[in-house]
């Protein structure tokens, strides 16, 4: 039963300020895609000149059932609300019949689409779009639309790197912990943007985050890259990508149980130790 009187409504003012965020950022989603799809519809129908915009306005004003479901689409996947795929469901349904399971995994459809919207902005989906694309599965401005997301992740990538050669922005770091925190001690910060003596983390900032920490990453994977460790190179590259889509604070409860069975000795008392302090 919800909590009632001043207390209950104190309690649930975070929950109905993310509602209303939510709906916010939902309703500006719909709008694009119905603009969006009302262009490209008078367009394939062939109206020129005038007739373009006079066509448009009847498309906002009575949009088909087709639009409407596109727009709904749109606004679930630009606020990372869209329906998980069938393991994904299974994952979600076996979460539920465990408590424990609840507590270590609280959030999964969200990170589950965040890491997915990642990974579409890097050069990792042109094999699937183009596969797409030349199968006749996308075509005209769906297949534009999905070829633009990795090329635009690939254009963010190239300007990030050229901005970590110059040292002013940073990945993971070392991957001895002992050097990193060294280079601690001097100020440096992992997965920030250095602007003078200062360094800003950018790494909150998801799914942009995870797109520049995985490019500043591959900088420092290959700046003292040497033909003899080519293992600990790819091993840097691959943990970067693994960070990048798994340390986030809405999944610290698997990064947690993920180190502890690694290494239960080592961080098993780190996290009993953080559980008792919550």
């Amino acid at each position: 039963p919800a909590i009632p009187g001043k207390t209950g409504a104190l309690v649930r003012i975070p929950t109905r300020l993310l509602t209303a965020e939510d709906a916010f950022f939902k309703a500006l989603a719909e709008r694009s895609e119905l603009h969006t799809l009302a262009y490209r519809t008078a367009m394939q129908e062939g109206k020129r000149g005038a007739d373009i915009a006079t066509r448009i306005g009847e498309i906002i004003s009575n949009p088909t059932d087709n639009i409407m479901a596109a727009m709904k689409r749109a606004a679930d996947y630009q606020t990372f609300n869209q329906p998980l795929g069938k393991m994904g469901k299974n994952l979600m349904k076996a979460r539920d019949t465990s408590l424990a399971a609840k507590v270590v995994v609280p959030f999964m459809r969200t990170p589950a689409n965040i890491a997915k919207y990642t990974l579409e902005r890097t050069p990792l989906n042109f094999p699937r779009v183009i596969g797409k694309i030349v199968s006749g599965e996308l075509t005209g401005g769906a297949a534009s639309q999905e070829l633009a997301k990795p090329v635009m992740g690939s254009l963010i990538g190239a300007a990030v790197t050229m901005m970590a050669l110059e040292g002013y922005v940073t990945g993971g770091g070392p991957v001895d912990s002992k050097v990193k925190a060294l280079q601690r001690d001097t100020g440096w910060q992992p997965y920030s943007v250095k602007i003078g003596d200062q360094y800003f983390p950018y790494n909150r900032t998801e799914p942009f985050g995870s797109i520049v920490g995985m490019a500043a990453d591959f900088v420092e994977g290959f700046e003292h890259y040497d033909p003899k460790q080519v293992d600990e190179t790819v091993k840097k590259i691959t943990a970067s990508i693994s960070d990048n889509l798994t340390n986030k604070t809405f999944l610290q409860g698997v990064e947690n149980l993920s180190a502890v069975v690694s290494d239960p000795w080592r961080y098993g008392q780190i996290m009993s130790k953080r559980s008792l302090d919550r």
